[in-house]
């Protein structure tokens, strides 16, 4: 699947549907880390915790527990706003 590899909201995206859909979890890394290293660019911290939040719901489903946890930890420490309003990051 191709994305404009500069959209870090394309490649979070992409990052789901690997993990989710795919169970690519190489591939589904990849476009996680790619995302981030634009958010992080960017000093998006919703971008971030939307980052975090999807690697560490990708993980739970995988039963890595403390790895989703420390991603969803992460997600957390991002001081973004939005999770305090309890939306989904998708």
């Amino acid at each position: 699947m191709d994305v404009d590899p500069e959209s870090a909201a394309a490649n979070l995206r992409l990052g789901v549907i690997y993990g989710e859909r795919e169970k690519d979890l190489t591939k589904s890394e990849a476009s996680f880390k790619q995302a981030e290293a634009l958010y992080r660019q960017a000093d998006n911290k919703e971008g971030l915790a939307a980052v975090y939040f999807n690697i560490g719901m990708i993980y739970d489903a995988l039963s890595k527990l403390d790895v989703a946890r420390q991603q969803l930890q992460l997600a957390i420490d991002s001081g973004s706003p939005y999770l305090a309003t309890g939306r989904r990051f998708i």
